[in-house]
């Protein structure tokens, strides 16, 4: 008897070292997730105002130059 209730002392253990991982995972996704929507809205303004002028001016002048 005495062995079922030391395992299930340490069951209980287990389980709250885990659920204390998994709360710690929660906070960590959380964060990525917002890290994750500001690359998002910056690339969102960036491609379109910053990169597609860029290209576009690139490939002007390479085939302005060619002519």
């Amino acid at each position: 008897m005495q062995g079922f209730v030391r395992a299930l002392e340490l069951e209980i253990k287990e389980r709250n070292a885990l659920i204390e991982l998994l709360e710690h995972g929660d906070s960590f996704y959380e964060t990525q997730k917002g890290e994750a929507k500001v690359v998002a809205n910056v690339s969102m303004v960036l491609i379109p105002n910053v990169v597609v002028p860029f290209i576009l001016k690139r490939h002007w002048l390479i085939v302005s130059e060619a002519k």
